[in-house]
């Protein structure tokens, strides 16, 4: 192939170092809110900005027992609500249900504006992920919240271009010190959100994307 396309830089520059080639950088996109509902706040008993939120499915690379784990040792009002499942492996699905900690609100799996008015509404997007790609959740989290505290995997770090918050992977005081810190200044996640919105327009706009893939394809037809 005269051309490969890769959605993360990190790969273009493991594929220059690995097989002297560079490929063609166009990222994934995510698409903003399509149809606010505030149905899942009052499913859920839910307040709006009163809660945080994790998305994802119950894998161990995902960190979810992590995350349990060290919101339970954080004293707050504040609610963790945990969208996602797993139909296969249900010993841990289940393994991961047995918190006691009232604050905790599992979901089971949603889609749609369900899941992205839930994201809209939460204060916002965290994850303890121990491996990722480019994630969509991740995505979904910055342009439709517009703030997000993950693990400093390079991943991620790539995916927020400097927005956003991390703490160091694995590390639950790291982890428990910044979520406590920004669940106290919400005016830092505030200001973020406008920097986020600038990275999401850039890079994130799925017209840009789709512009790239036609330039690309263009540039292809050409040749």
């Amino acid at each position: 192939s005269s051309y490969f396309v890769v959605d993360n830089e990190l790969l273009c520059q493991k594929y220059r170092e690995e097989y002297g080639k560079t490929p063609v950088y166009i990222p994934y996109g995510a698409n903003s809110l399509s149809e606010y509902s505030s149905t899942p706040l009052s499913r859920f008993g839910l307040e709006r900005k009163q809660f945080i939120i994790f998305v994802g499915r119950f894998v161990k690379e995902k960190g979810i027992d992590f995350l349990i784990q060290n919101f339970e040792k954080v004293r707050t009002n504040v609610k963790l609500v945990i969208v996602g499942g797993n139909a296969i492996d249900k010993e841990y699905d289940a393994y991961l249900r047995k918190t006691q900690d009232e604050r905790i609100v599992f979901t089971g799996f949603l889609y749609g504006n369900e899941y992205e008015s839930l994201l809209q509404d939460s204060l916002f997007y965290v994850s303890c992920s121990y491996l990722e790609g480019t994630s969509p959740s991740l995505l979904s989290a910055m342009v439709i919240n517009g703030f997000a505290l993950v693990s400093d995997l390079e991943e991620n770090r790539e995916v927020l271009k400097s927005t956003c918050a991390t703490f160091k992977t694995g590390d639950g005081e790291d982890f428990r010190s910044k979520l406590l810190y920004h669940l106290e200044n919400r005016e830092v996640i505030e200001k973020d959100r406008a920097k986020t919105k600038e990275i999401v327009a850039q890079y994130y706009s799925w017209e840009k994307i789709s512009k790239q893939y036609i330039d690309l394809l263009d540039r292809i037809r050409a040749n």
